[in-house]
């Protein structure tokens, strides 16, 4: 059937499905090529490299290291290192349903840990919007449903399970980067962090500042690997 018959189509069976189509496609090309939305672009990007195959997960790592998976959602991430290095991975998940899949999902891998709590820069019960892959500490005011969790200080973690050297902390957890990693700054152990993968959130007030700051201090010890900006970054430690 030709492009010209299926919009025929459509406009005749669902003539407010076909509007709200076209109306969504003005709204992306007034994005992409008027406004050049940054996140837009990079996303396009990164989906052109299949950067979630490609860049994600490759990274130097062997049995001995330690990986920090914070924001594991249902473990895809950690289950990709594992398949890759045999890492010891820790899962960070503070949804219980998410965890849960976690646990079930490597009950029987002993690489991988899985912790029904966050990290972040203090420790204590919080209320969450869940949305999936997309639940966030920060976008409460939302119509989702809602769920208390824990978190925990980053700081506090380290030191209490006697952590002096993390080779790969990947960071997604849907705003509350700011705050763990300006504590993680803070306190000088992302000197103790070899590689860093994180995605940066643009939905907060002040994002695009917020994370130039961090990115400025980033740069004090570490070099960008690559970046796809408020999609995800790299960051390597420099050679002392």
């Amino acid at each position: 059937m030709s492009t010209f018959r299926i919009v025929i189509n459509t406009l005749a069976n669902n003539p407010v499905l076909f509007v709200l189509k076209i109306i969504g496609r003005v709204k992306y090309a007034i994005r992409y090529y008027l406004l050049r939305d940054i996140k837009l672009r990079s996303y396009r990007d990164w989906l052109r490299d299949d950067g979630d195959h490609t860049l994600l997960v490759n990274c130097e790592l062997n049995s001995d290291d330690l990986v920090f998976d914070v924001g594991g959602y249902v473990g895809d991430f950690a289950a990709a290192i594992l398949t890759k290095s045999e890492s010891n991975v820790f899962v960070f998940e503070p949804v219980k349903s998410f965890y849960d899949i976690c646990e079930r999902r490597f009950s029987e891998v002993d690489a991988i840990r899985c912790y029904n709590f966050g990290l972040s820069d203090k420790e204590g019960d919080f209320e969450i919007a869940l949305e999936d892959d997309g639940s966030s500490l920060i976008k409460v005011n939302t119509v989702a449903p809602k769920e208390i969790v824990h978190t925990k200080s980053f700081m506090e973690f380290v030191r209490d399970n006697n952590i002096d050297e993390i080779s790969l902390l990947k960071i997604n957890i849907e705003g509350g980067e700011y705050d763990l990693l300006n504590q993680i700054l803070d306190t000088g152990l992302i000197r103790d962090v070899r590689n860093l993968r994180v995605q940066f959130h643009d939905f907060i007030p002040h994002a695009k500042e917020m994370r130039e700051s961090i990115r400025m201090r980033l740069s004090e010890t570490h070099q960008e690997d690559w970046c796809y900006p408020f999609i995800w970054e790299s960051w390597t430690r420099n050679v002392s």
